[in-house]
């Protein structure tokens, strides 16, 4: 009777243990059935266990859009993801040699060039990259409209870069010198993201269509997340997480949130003033 009692003390614990590490309640939302709804209502998370640190662009609409994405995703799976803000091609370059484990959002084909990260395949945010431009009488139908012309993108931009290969672009570190380039005269044109130049201009006190978004979209893409290839075991957790937030109007109400926030509380700028600054 004592070697029973003895042999229930050490299995009924780990039984117990067992039970509850296989609960519902240790489940990931991301392996949840949809659920439809396009609030912004949190579904529930697994226990948090680990810490992630994920490299993203400085001064970047697109990318402070992707946090918040992003970060939900990994909420979802247990995860809190924390965030490092550094001039874009720094930040990817940094992702690629390990110091962070993963990078926000870049386009497709991203780790052709950077093998060490790997791309999930349901997209963060979409872009569409613009055309912005001083002249009422420019045209612009197609990349080729391009040629001849002194042109602006932000470093580090890897869809302006490839737009504009061979045609030496003049580079930026932020949108709001951007647009300080084609006030000042100094490039005919500039290539961003539309929701980027939106959320910029709405700092500049100009006249109405002082600058304008020219012709149709030269490229829209969608932008995916990657990861560190030692974080790889988590691609199929983050993928779920993604789609639902998709599936559900998840992401697109997070995004006129982001939108409607930025908005509300940009810092108005000086024209002849570089600096990228938004309201804490």
């Amino acid at each position: 009777m004592k070697r029973q009692n003895a042999i229930q003390l050490i299995v009924g614990p780990i039984f117990y243990l067992s039970i509850l590490i296989s609960s519902p309640a240790y489940t990931a939302d991301a392996n949840l059935p949809l659920q439809k709804t396009t609030d912004l209502q949190s579904l529930p998370t697994a226990k948090v266990e680990r810490i992630l640190t994920i490299a993203r662009c400085e001064n970047h609409t697109t990318h402070y859009f992707a946090e918040k994405l992003v970060s939900e995703a990994y909420r979802r799976i247990g995860i809190t993801a924390k965030f490092a803000a550094l001039p874009c091609r720094r930040s990817i370059v940094m992702a690629n040699a390990g110091k962070f484990d993963g990078e926000v959002a870049r386009i497709r084909g991203t780790p052709h060039e950077y093998r060490n990260l790997i791309a999930l395949s349901s997209p963060v945010i979409e872009i569409e990259g613009v055309v912005i431009t001083k002249s009422t009488s420019l045209k612009m139908e197609s990349v080729k409209d391009l040629q001849g012309l002194k042109i602006g993108i932000v470093s580090g931009e890897r869809y302006a870069e490839m737009l504009t290969r061979d045609m030496a672009p003049l580079t930026t570190s932020d949108y709001t010198q951007l647009v300080n380039l084609l006030l000042a005269g100094r490039i005919d044109v500039g290539i961003g993201i539309k929701r980027d130049i939106r959320v910029t201009l709405a700092r500049f006190s100009l006249p109405k269509n002082e600058i304008r978004i020219v012709g149709k979209p030269l490229i829209v893409e969608p932008l995916f997340h990657l990861i560190h290839k030692r974080n790889a075991a988590l691609a199929p957790q983050l993928e779920a997480a993604f789609i639902n937030m998709w599936q559900t109007g998840y992401s697109k109400a997070l995004n006129a949130q982001t939108m409607t926030h930025m908005l509300a509380r940009a810092k108005p700028v000086e024209s002849s003033n570089p600096a990228f600054i938004f309201a804490k």
